[in-house]
């Protein structure tokens, strides 16, 4: 297991200069049981569950401002200025940018990034509508908010079905020209609909 951490932050394979050294990525997991919903999340991806029209969070954005987040990230050495770890990446959890996960005194899970996912479990209702995943630009325009998004594609599903209400989004969502604010992040989501 020592060797295989160290080869994970780049101590033994001399990883620094490869690419994607730099890049990473978030992770948005479910486990749809008989019973329940299980998800995990590492990073600013988001499922949110509409039941009975109201919106239930079941994953939260790992953003570096968090109290939780903020202290391990300055026990690690690190520091947040202007929302961002470092100065650099604008969340405080995810999958590779190991030029963040570089302190070889530190395990895994005490870095000032970390991809240790936060696992959210609730029980599965009649009352439930639908469940949307989605990566960050997914929630922009509708200013971050779960229940905007919900109300939103509850007056929107009435017309189509969940295939047809997740492309309609996305096509909304997309940026139509260079002017607007939104529209530029990366998109991609799944809804289901119960």
């Amino acid at each position: 297991m020592k060797n295989f951490h160290k080869a994970l932050y780049g101590r033994t394979l001399g990883v620094t200069e490869k690419i994607g050294y730099r890049a990473g990525t978030t992770c948005l997991a479910l486990l749809l049981t008989k019973d329940k919903y299980i998800v995990a999340n590492v990073g600013d991806s988001r499922a949110v569950l509409s039941r009975n029209r109201i919106a239930v969070p079941l994953s939260t954005d790992h953003k570096p401002n968090l109290p939780e987040e903020k202290a391990r990230i300055e026990k690690a050495g690190g520091f947040v200025c202007k929302g961002r770890v470092n100065n650099s990446l604008n969340m405080s959890r995810c999958l590779g940018d190991f030029e963040l996960k570089r302190m070889s005194s530190k395990p895994y899970d005490k870095q000032a990034i970390i991809g240790v996912p936060e696992v959210m479990e609730i029980d599965r209702s009649e009352e439930d509508n639908f469940l949307l995943l989605g990566c960050d630009g997914v929630w922009e325009r509708y200013e971050n908010s779960n229940q905007k998004m919900v109300d939103h594609l509850t007056r929107s599903k009435s017309h189509c079905n969940g295939k047809e209400l997740m492309e309609g989004l996305l096509d909304e969502l997309v940026a139509k020209d260079k002017k607007g604010l939104y529209g530029f992040d990366n998109m991609s989501g799944i809804i289901l609909e119960f």
